[in-house]
């Protein structure tokens, strides 16, 4: 996250969602940091797709019902490597 603002800004899951076949999940892990002002940091968020997920999108800052999302690529695999 990089913060232009004048005051230290909030770095945390709140901020994450995944939208699994249209239902929002929150991240598995509870990122929670605080970025000063005009600085950067990296954090991480850790999501859980089901091996059934057809549609899968992330978003990130404004979230929920109506929030832009990043539509998110699912590659299937076949176990036996054909």
């Amino acid at each position: 996250m990089t913060n232009n603002g004048r005051y230290p800004a909030n770095f945390w899951a709140a901020s994450f969602r995944l939208l699994v076949d249209g239902v929002p999940r929150a991240p598995e892990n509870n990122l929670n940091e605080l970025v000063d002002s005009h600085s950067a940091k990296e954090g991480m968020v850790e999501f859980v797709i089901p091996d059934t997920a057809t549609d899968v999108g992330l978003q990130i800052g404004e979230v929920g019902e109506g929030a832009p999302t990043i539509p998110i690529a699912l590659k299937a695999t076949n176990p036996r490597g054909k």
